[in-house]
Order: C-alpha cells, then sequence, then structure tokens
C-alpha cells in the first residue's frame, strides 16, 4: 500500500485507480468510499475510463457522494465513450429499467448489443431478454437462446439460469430437462439465488414425487442458500419445510416462522397473508389481532386474492372488524380478476347486491356462478331475476320480460331434489309468480304471445290476481260480442271472489287495478245491479293506493264529484 499511495501521490493515473479500488474494495485497507472517490477523481482527471466508470457508480448508487442518478449516468457515458464496456452495460440497464432516465427500450437494446459484441455476459443475458419479450426488438427466441448460451459460457449465472429453462420449457430449443437440471446446478453452484430456489423446489417435487427424506434435506440445502440473499420466495419455501410439511426430516416449527417473518419484511404476499392469520389466531407465536389484520391488509394490498377474501368475509360478517358491507364489497371485487372462476366469491358478491335489494346486480354475479356449476348460485340467479322483473313489471315490462325469461333459464338449470322440500316449494310458487308476471305483461301490453296460458296457470296454482285478469278478459270478449249486461254475472261473480279472496296479497298496482275493474261494473251495472255508491267506495280504494293507476281512479272519482253538484265541480 506504501508505494501505491507514494506513487498515486506523484500523478500516476495506473497506481491512483488501483489505489482507489482497494479502498473501494476494502482490499488491504478498510473500505472507505470517500477516499476511493477522491483518487478515482484524480485518476479519472487523467483520462482513465474505468476510474469513470466508478465514479458514476459513486453518485448511482450513493458510495462517496450524495445520490445523484443523473449525473452517475453522465459519468457512465464518459467512461462508456472511452471503452469502458461496464458503463456501457449499466447505461443500457438504466434505459430498460427507467432509473435515471426516462425508459427507452430502443435505446437499452443498442447499448446491450454493443457490450454484447465484446463479450459482456450480463449484456448478452438482458440481450436474451429483449429478444424473448420483444423489449426495443422483435420477438425472436431462437436469437434469444443464442445470447443465452453465449452468457452462460461467460459463465454469468443468470445466464444459465435463463438458458436451464429455456431448456426445460423447450423454448427455442428442444426440450431436455436433464440439460436444464444441470445448468440449473451450474447457475445454482455460481451463486444464482433464483436456481438455488429451482432447484429447491425440484427436489420437493418433480424429481421425485413423493420427495424422499435426501431429497427433502437437498431441497432445503438449496433453499436455504437463496434464503441468504433474500430470496423471498425461498424464504417462504422454507416455511413450509420447516413448519407444514408433517413428517419433514428437517422439521422445526420456530425456524420455520423465523423464515415466515423474514419473507413477509420482504414484501412476500403469501408470507404476509399466512403470517397475519397466525398473529390473529395466536398459533405458535403471540397473539396479535390488530397486528395481524394490519399485515393480512397489507398482503391483500399487495395483490394477495385469498388476503382480499379473507377481509372480505370478515367485514362483510363483522368478525373482529366492524360489520362493513362497502369494505367488503370492494375487496371481493378486488380478488374477482385473479379469480373469475370462483363460485363462492361470485356467490358472496351476489349476497351483498341481495342484501341491498339490487337484484339486478345480484343476479349478474348469481348466474355466473350459475354457469360455474354452483346450484344455490342458479336458484339465487333465478329469485333476483324474477324480483327484478317484479321491480320492472308495470314501469319497463319490456325489460322484466326478458329478466323473466332468463330466470325462467335458470329454473331450467336447476335440481329441485337437491334443494329440499321447503326450499323446493318456495321456488316453484316463484315460478307460478313468474308465469303471472309475464301473463300480465302479454294482458296489458299487447307484447307477442297469449297471455291465457301463463294466467291459467297462475291461477291453478292460486295465485288470485291471475283470477281478476281472466274475468276481465272474459268481460272484454262478451263486451266485443254486445251480449247484455246481465250474461256478464258470472265474470262480476269471478272477479268479486278473487278479490275477496286474494286482496291480502295483492301489490298497490293489483288492488287499485282490481278495484277499478270492481267499481266500473258497478257504475255499470254489468252483471250486477248498478250501485253508484258501491262503485265510488271501490274507487275510493283504489284510488289511495300507492299505484301508478291511481290517477285514474281518481279521474272516475271526479266525475262522481262534479255529477252530484249538478255538472259544476264542487270546491271545498
Amino acid at each position: 500500500m506504501h508505494w501505491y499511495t507514494e506513487a498515486a501521490r506523484q500523478g500516476h493515473a495506473g497506481a491512483q485507480y488501483n489505489l482507489a479500488k482497494k479502498y473501494y474494495d476494502g482490499r488491504l485497507v478498510e473500505q472507505d468510499y470517500e477516499k476511493a472517490m477522491l483518487w478515482f477523481t484524480k485518476a479519472a482527471d487523467q483520462g482513465d475510463a474505468d476510474a469513470y466508470y466508478y465514479l458514476g457508480c459513486g453518485y448511482y448508487f450513493e458510495e462517496g457522494y450524495p445520490l445523484d442518478l443523473a449525473k452517475g449516468i453522465q459519468l457512465w457515458e464518459e467512461a462508456a465513450d472511452r471503452g469502458n464496456t461496464d458503463a456501457t452495460f449499466m447505461m443500457g440497464l438504466s434505459y430498460f429499467n427507467g432509473t435515471g432516465v426516462e425508459e427507452d427500450n430502443d435505446r437499452a437494446f443498442a447499448l446491450f448489443s454493443k457490450a454484447a459484441a465484446v463479450g459482456d455476459g450480463r449484456a448478452l443475458r438482458f440481450l436474451g431478454d429483449c429478444y424473448s419479450n420483444g423489449y426495443g426488438t422483435n420477438i425472436e427466441i431462437n436469437k434469444a437462446v443464442e445470447c443465452y448460451m453465449k452468457s452462460a459460457d461467460s459463465e454469468d449465472e443468470v445466464g444459465q439460469y435463463r438458458l436451464a429453462l429455456c431448456y426445460e420449457e423447450g423454448a427455442g430449443i428442444h426440450q431436455d430437462k436433464n440439460i436444464a437440471f444441470e445448468l440449473f446446478q451450474l447457475s445454482a453452484e455460481n451463486g444464482c439465488p433464483s436456481a438455488q430456489y429451482k432447484l429447491g423446489t425440484l427436489f420437493m417435487t418433480d424429481r421425485n414425487n413423493p420427495p424422499s427424506e435426501d431429497n427433502l434435506i437437498k431441497a432445503v440445502g438449496y433453499l436455504e442458500l437463496a434464503a441468504e440473499q433474500e430470496h423471498d420466495d425461498a424464504q417462504f419455501a422454507l416455511y413450509i419445510n420447516y413448519y407444514s410439511i408433517e413428517g419433514h426430516p428437517c422439521h422445526n416449527p420456530s425456524k420455520g416462522l423465523d423464515y415466515l417473518i423474514k419473507a413477509a419484511e420482504n414484501n412476500h404476499n403469501r408470507a404476509q397473508f399466512e403470517l397475519g392469520k397466525h398473529l390473529m389466531n395466536g398459533k405458535d407465536i403471540s397473539c396479535d389481532v390488530g397486528r395481524g389484520l394490519q399485515i393480512i391488509t397489507l398482503s391483500a394490498e399487495n395483490g394477495n386474492s385469498d388476503a382480499m377474501i379473507y377481509l372480505g368475509v370478515h367485514y362483510k360478517n363483522g368478525e373482529v372488524v366492524p360489520e362493513d358491507s362497502e369494505r367488503a364489497l370492494q375487496w371481493f371485487l378486488h380478488a374477482l380478476p385473479s379469480r373469475p372462476q370462483d363460485d363462492l366469491l361470485l356467490m358472496e358478491i351476489g349476497h351483498i347486491f341481495s342484501d341491498r335489494e339490487n337484484f339486478l346486480e345480484a343476479a349478474k354475479y348469481y348466474e355466473k356462478a350459475s354457469a360455474l356449476g354452483n346450484t344455490v348460485g342458479a336458484m339465487q340467479a333465478f329469485i333476483s331475476m324474477t324480483i327484478c322483473g317484479d321491480a320492472l313489471l308495470w314501469s319497463i315490462p319490456e325489460a322484466a320480460y326478458d329478466k323473466y325469461q332468463e330466470a325462467l333459464g335458470q329454473f331450467g338449470k336447476m335440481d329441485l331434489k337437491e334443494a329440499g322440500a321447503e326450499m323446493s316449494n318456495m321456488l316453484i310458487q316463484t315460478r307460478n309468480e313468474i308465469d303471472l308476471g309475464i301473463g300480465t305483461i302479454l294482458y296489458f301490453n299487447k307484447v307477442e304471445g297469449d297471455s291465457r296460458p301463463y294466467l291459467l296457470r297462475a291461477s291453478a296454482a292460486g295465485l288470485r290476481f291471475a283470477d281478476v285478469l281472466l274475468s276481465e278478459s272474459e268481460t272484454k270478449e262478451l263486451a266485443m260480442q254486445k251480449r247484455p249486461l246481465h250474461e256478464f254475472s258470472g265474470v262480476f261473480n269471478n272477479l268479486y271472489a278473487a278479490i275477496r279472496q286474494g286482496s291480502d296479497t295483492f301489490s298497490p298496482n293489483q288492488l287499485c287495478l282490481s278495484y277499478s275493474f270492481l267499481a266500473h261494473k258497478l257504475k255499470f251495472g254489468a252483471g250486477t245491479q248498478k250501485d253508484d255508491n258501491k262503485s265510488y267506495e271501490y274507487y275510493s280504494i283504489a284510488a289511495n293506493q300507492d299505484s301508478i293507476f291511481a290517477d285514474s281512479a281518481r279521474a272516475e272519482l271526479h266525475k262522481f264529484r262534479k255529477k252530484a253538484f249538478g255538472g259544476y265541480e264542487y270546491v271545498g
């Protein structure tokens, strides 16, 4: 060190660079980035390309200088112009990741190509990634494999790992899992944590299923190597091995939980979810419900759909947290894109909309669950669509008709035997109400089709409003035939009986129409004696209903009042 220092002080550029490098690496002296940057600056002043590169690292990685990405890249550019391959690669990486500069895959590809041309293994590997994914160039898997081969030959451990994946999957090269395994081993020996993790998983599963004790021990060994390099998947896998696998030769729950905590701290969302549950339940760890909920929420925010559903269920049911259907719904909806085939999740969303009486939305999710084979989903979709039809019946009859038809489609998918006697009876009754709904639409709105078969089925099921409409239909037929009023007695009696037997079950619109029909017959003596007092009474009942037809009944009452005062309207 003495002679390096003396030569450096006398202005020897090579000595200045070598002295700086020793301080930078901590070789023969204690590591000291500030002293390293001092001597790199002196060497760079004399045009040393490598010194420029390390000065760039000082600013880019905050080693001896305050963080300044732009300054670091500027110094790398000067080093690259002087022929430093490391600087060329690092500039390419900066443009590739958009760190310190705007992301530019075209520029990154050009810089990787330049560094790869002189054999830089890292640049060759990234060039392979560009060809694999179409970053800054067209996708050309064969060229990607060529780059990975050259990278692997240069002993770049990640390049070896990439090439192993190609052999394993048969991507751009003939599939050969034996060669792949050998390359994974070579990459792992050279320190690649991804390869170490991959070997761990292979020894756990693929190469021996069920795995032998020897292979489980080998798996843990490779996973330990990867975990030491903060590979979060490896840390979580060690939790599984040490904690969860019964009869594992390395079974050690305490050590498993330590790795679970490390993986969670490294933002592994599955580890966060599992750790949160441990804390919530106090299983082999001190119970801390608040902290557990916080970590599970973090897991959900990091994209874990199991955590999202867990939170949704807890907020929906008010377990541990206050009941909050809106937060439950939001978590369920967040989980849905990654779980589109989860019929139970679809059912949960449907239930929330159903509880809010938003049956139109509920039906959408129930129908999707039904399409995935969920029998209860078919039942719920049937009921929700029926309720939607009922809600639209008087306001948008065409839409109601469509909903009823969709409900009938769901009814055909159900196995009533699976529903049980009570549920089966309820579903059949709902099916009868659909007949009444469709019959009502066809009767009033003249939608293509005959209302009579629907109304007859509804009548046979005991739905008395169907009898009201059937009697009114018969009234119209008699009127068209110009039959004398005394021949209307049968329909009058049927109408009166239907109202007397069913009025307690009628909706406001049904009540309004039924009493209006009855009042009209009494007004003109159709099938009964003419009776203005009774007619007025029944119009009054109709007018007092919360119905879209109430105004018509009020207009009839207005005529009665006007007639009672000699043709003049009475003003009270």
